[in-house]
């Protein structure tokens, strides 16, 4: 029964991961916003607005 309550160590190394994931997917979806919005900004601007 005293592995049913996660030591302090596990609870960290558990949402340090979760965190490294979120920020890993929202480089990725931000890099996916960035190339498909790009051109569009890029004839929006070059078009003076």
């Amino acid at each position: 029964m005293s592995q049913a309550v996660p030591s302090k160590r596990q609870v960290s190394r558990h949402l340090i991961r979760c965190g490294v994931e979120i920020i890993v997917l929202v480089v990725i979806a931000g890099c996916a916003v960035v190339a498909a919005a790009g051109p569009s900004i890029y004839l929006v601007l070059s078009n003076g607005g």
